[in-house]
């Protein structure tokens, strides 16, 4: 058999460090909410700031595509003739192409 004990009201109220405590710990609670509701106003504005993420887009794709063509660009510098008759020879091959077709 469990034996019930009331409890005086001094018994149930918490003593003053405890409190200080539990105070401490929701200011603690508080800053670190308020940290993380700033972070995401921050995200959430960036995301709506349609000209800046365009901007990104467009730096990256230029990044890109210089790092992809740099390769070609040396090597047409270097060994011009070679290119440059191979392109005559793509133009010639188009001419031909559409002089055959209108015939």
């Amino acid at each position: 058999m469990t034996m019930q004990r009331n409890r005086t009201e001094s018994e149930l109220e918490p003593d003053e460090e405890t409190v200080a405590r539990d105070l401490n710990q929701i200011r603690a609670d508080i800053a670190v909410t308020r940290r993380e509701l700033g972070d995401t106003v921050e995200a959430l504005t960036a995301k709506m700031d349609v000209r800046a993420r365009a901007r990104d887009a467009v730096s990256g794709a230029r990044h890109r595509f210089t790092s992809a063509t740099e390769p070609v660009v040396g090597e047409v510098k270097h060994n011009r003739v070679p290119v440059l008759l191979g392109a005559a020879g793509v133009v010639a091959a188009v001419v031909i192409l559409v002089w055959g077709r209108r015939r």
